[in-house]
């Protein structure tokens, strides 16, 4: 049963992929509809699905396939060339859409997305670049996969002929495959050691010590300052400056301070910088944010509405009261008014807590969030909470 399944799911697999190839994207995913039901043992499905959506405009209904996705196949870049993707198509200018791709890490995770970021910033007509570039430019395009190949020895069976020759054909075919495939895993469990430094786990392993052991003369291989001074939200006038940041960052977070790390990080990734360094940059974020015992720090409420791009993905206490509290389907959102005394107040924060926790209302509270970005218009600060400290409880 499980191999005549298997069977009719990759014959489907191949229609819908006549279909696609064909442009018949509605066709392509009523193929795809017969698929059967239960756990996906491969990401095809979903990555020709979304594709299909993709090319229909169907963008809300695509997005929902490619987030579910790549939290289930984290390990496939073609999801993140989508994002990216959708991410070009719904940006109001140049510069933020390269900005949230530096923000979200995705600028590692592809060489078309890499070229995708590098062509947005060279443009000199952002809105012209964004009509132009079609799906293909940024999606990569994967033929539906194969069944697996059974094989099996051929000199261990009976002959299949009165003289032995079948046997021997057989022999001579299937020994050279086997030798390929052979070659292949050992290709491929030499390079998962190489990278297995970076997949996960204890931050403070090897792929800690590969951060920090790049010195001065490594990092000036690269071009220092590539983007002009005015399309950076923060200018650097020379390498050296530059230079001396990126080894600043690195220090504190050595030191255990990747708040402080943080900040100068951020000013990097918005900066003149160039695309090499905005990566390096990008990539001690994703190892600050990652840590699991980061020291909570105090930043007054004008520092962050003056300067939001610092300290995006920083661990920060807010004290003040709460207000409009609302909780729905095992999250809470509310309103806090920092600094409150009286009636008066510094400004606001939209708070968003992923899990329910127990906040009255009008209760002076202080919350352990994580800083994202502000409004200026309004004096409004968005963060995610992650706990109370004092006043409340979860």
């Amino acid at each position: 049963m499980i191999r005549s399944q298997t069977s009719s799911n990759s014959s489907i697999l191949h229609e819908a992929w006549r279909f696609y190839r064909r442009r018949r994207y509605r066709e392509a995913l009523l193929v795809l509809q017969r698929l059967s039901s239960g756990p996906r043992s491969t990401f095809y499905p979903d990555y020709l699905s979304a594709l299909c959506m993709l090319h229909l405009d169907h963008y809300d209904r695509a997005l929902e396939i490619i987030t579910r996705a790549s939290r289930d196949y984290p390990g496939e870049a073609v999801f993140a060339e989508m994002t990216s993707y959708l991410h070009l198509k719904s940006a109001d200018s140049g510069e933020s859409f390269t900005a949230t791709l530096v923000q979200l890490g995705l600028t590692d995770r592809s060489l078309r997305i890499r070229r995708l970021f590098e062509c947005a910033i060279r443009s000199d007509d952002f809105i012209a670049f964004q009509r132009r570039t079609r799906i293909s430019e940024c999606v990569t395009r994967i033929p539906p996969p194969f069944e697996a190949l059974s094989l099996s020895i051929p000199f261990l069976r009976k002959k299949s002929g009165r003289n032995g020759r079948s046997r021997f054909r057989a022999a001579f075919v299937a020994i050279p495959a086997v030798l390929i495939i052979a070659a292949a895993l050992a290709y491929l469990a030499v390079n998962s050691l190489r990278f297995s430094a970076f997949s996960g786990g204890d931050t403070r392993g090897s792929a800690y010590d590969s951060l920090f052991a790049e010195d001065d003369s490594a990092l000036r291989r690269y071009p220092a300052i590539e983007i002009a001074a005015g399309k950076a939200a923060y200018v650097y006038a020379t390498p050296d400056s530059l230079f001396a940041d990126y080894d600043l960052a690195r220090r504190r977070v050595k030191s255990g301070d990747g708040n402080g790390g943080l900040i100068i990080v951020n000013r990097i990734m918005n900066s003149n910088a160039s695309v090499q360094l905005r990566e390096r940059a990008a990539f001690i974020k994703k190892f600050i944010l990652a840590q699991q015992d980061r020291k909570v720090s105090r930043v007054r409420s004008e520092e962050l509405l003056r300067d939001p791009l610092l300290y995006n993905g920083s661990l920060l206490y807010l004290q003040g009261k709460a207000a409009n509290v609302r909780t729905k389907n095992d999250a809470t959102t509310m309103n806090l008014l920092v600094g409150a005394v009286g009636d008066k107040f510094e400004c606001m924060a939209e708070v968003i807590f992923r899990e329910a926790v127990s906040v009255k209302e009008g209760e002076n509270v202080e919350i352990e969030v994580i800083f994202l970005h502000a409004i200026d218009e309004g004096n409004v600060l968005v963060v995610e909470g992650v706990g109370i400290t004092s006043g409340g409880g979860t």
